[in-house]
């Protein structure tokens, strides 16, 4: 795997789960509502809905057909909260402002109709509750550390939040939101994924690349950017891949708003990783939604009731790096987990 600079030119954890209630004496205050927040969400026919269903039918079904499951990332219950999807939700609003409102700026539009990424990350904690207030300080000394790494640096943004369509190229309904699409100094369109990662040592940096090279969500963005703009490397090609844009606080993230780090530690720290294709994987990809679709039609033609959806259930499945499935206790107890 190469370490990848964007060469745009001039112009150019473990999960925690909160016991009681946070220390909110030391939060920032809530600023004014001042421009817009980005939907930083999934998109309409997202892959998360898709995914579910090839991680397990019985899941696809409390979520998308019960709805019975919350199928969004999270909720304001500050007793259930996550400390790793709340920065990195909280980190994924501060980014997308601060590309939307230079993408703005490049099309002469006025980028104050968009908040600034810090009140953004604060107002979003503020709709949220307690436990996301909490980590305003950790998630906004993030975002003023990036923005020291990556100060000057301004490509060409076609896209932020940007949702594309997968459908025919897939062959099954399905849109991918791309954190971040740009175009660089030699012409070449760019996918970046914002990924929040928590420690930077070489091992965990090349694990965490090893597992989205052959992630589902990042093959579609090859197989996207290869049907757009050409074979990655082949002559003439607009492509110029796909990256994983690595950020975070590290290991050594405190409560309180760090002193600044030399530019050169920022660097260190965060970096935008090229995820390489593979031909064999992609193309399991293509056979994987093909079979997927074939089930779920299957399923739904046969009248099976969806409380008795085909389940993974696999300790690798029910339990991931985030905790227990959303739809844990329903497996468990069916439907007297609701009527309770």
């Amino acid at each position: 795997m190469s370490i990848d600079t964007l060469d745009f030119g001039p112009d150019g954890v473990a999960p925690v789960t909160l016991r009681a209630l946070p220390d909110l004496d030391s939060a920032p205050p809530c600023p004014p509502e001042r421009g817009a927040l980005m939907n930083t969400g999934p998109s309409k026919l997202s892959g998360h809905g898709f995914d579910d269903f090839v991680r397990c039918p019985q899941l696809w079904a409390y979520k998308r057909v019960l709805k019975v499951v919350d199928s969004s990332a999270s909720g304001p219950d500050p007793y259930e909260e996550r400390l790793g999807i709340i920065r990195g939700t909280l980190l994924h609003q501060g980014l997308a402002l601060y590309y939307r409102r230079m993408q703005a700026r490049q099309r002469g539009e006025s980028p104050d109709d968009w908040a600034v990424p810090e009140d953004g990350i604060v107002r979003l904690a503020y709709r949220n509750g307690p436990a996301w207030i909490a980590e305003c300080w950790t998630v906004l000394s993030d975002m003023y550390d990036y923005l020291t790494a990556y100060a000057g640096e301004e490509p060409r943004i076609l896209g932020v939040e940007h949702s594309f369509d997968l459908t025919p190229i897939l062959g099954v309904p399905l849109t991918r939101s791309v954190d971040l699409w740009v175009v660089d100094a030699r012409g070449r369109n760019r996918v970046i994924d914002h990924k929040r990662d928590s420690s930077y040592s070489a091992y965990k940096q090349q694990e965490t690349i090893d597992g989205y090279s052959i992630d589902g969500q990042f093959s579609d963005y090859h197989l996207l950017a290869e049907s757009l703009w050409g074979r990655l490397g082949a002559p003439g090609s607009r492509n110029g891949g796909v990256l994983i844009n690595l950020c975070g606080a590290g290991p050594d993230a405190r409560g309180g708003l760090r002193e600044p780090a030399e530019a050169s530690d920022l660097r260190r720290r965060f970096q935008r990783i090229e995820v390489q294709r593979s031909e064999r994987v992609l193309r399991k990809r293509k056979a994987r939604c093909t079979a997927a679709l074939a089930q779920q039609k299957w399923l739904q033609q046969a009248g099976t009731d969806p409380w008795e959806y085909p389940t993974n259930a696999h300790v690798a499945v029910c339990r991931g790096p985030w905790g227990l499935c959303e739809g844990y206790d329903l497996c468990w107890s069916g439907k007297s987990a609701v009527e309770d």
